[in-house]
């Protein structure tokens, strides 16, 4: 079995793991947000500052998980740079 090896952190890395946990979150919180209206309030509607209040919760969201994903992948990369290559045991 072949491993595949990582790629380098990058800036096309960072931009798509931040637009990933964005669009993830965004999805998690319009479903707990109706979840919680229909539970409450029996039924839902949205007001344009509760669509800007997700927009911007899910972007410090997405930016933190990206940012995160990105630092660890380049702590990774210097951490293997760093360490000397595997040596094969010998049987």
């Amino acid at each position: 079995m072949k491993i595949k090896k990582m790629t380098k952190p990058s800036l096309w890395m960072f931009l798509a793991s931040t637009a990933y946990y964005f669009v993830a979150f965004l999805v998690f919180a319009f479903i707990a947000d109706c979840a919680i209206r229909i539970w409450y309030e029996s039924g839902f509607v949205f007001t344009k500052k509760n669509v800007t209040d997700l927009l911007v919760i899910s972007g410090i969201v997405g930016l933190a998980a990206g940012s995160r994903t990105w630092l660890f992948a380049w702590l990774d990369e210097r951490k293997a740079r760093k360490s000397p290559p595997p040596s094969d045991p010998k049987p």
